[in-house]
């Protein structure tokens, strides 16, 4: 998750609760064709999330749901449909 997400987030009062769940990643190498091309230091980005959030999609929607659930009625499904099989 960038920072620009958990700065949204936060203005919903949900980065705390995020935050403690993801591993922040305060760097990350660039490759090009087998081989390290450069690092860049996350932690120079001008926001007090200058990270970027390592989180599983599924414990993301997890916490969203807890979230809404607390507004609103809140059903959920989950369904999946296809349409078309390919050999």
């Amino acid at each position: 998750m960038q920072s620009r997400t958990l700065g949204l987030l936060e203005q919903r009062g949900l980065v705390a609760s995020i935050v403690a769940k993801g591993n922040p990643a305060v760097s990350t190498t660039i490759y090009g064709e087998g081989r390290a091309l450069g690092k860049v230091d996350l932690t120079r980005i001008p926001s007090r999330y200058n990270f970027c959030l390592l989180l599983a999609q599924s414990e993301t929607e997890g916490l969203l749901r807890q979230q809404l659930a607390q507004q609103v009625a809140l059903e959920w499904q989950r369904a999946w449909l296809v349409r078309k099989a390919w050999a």
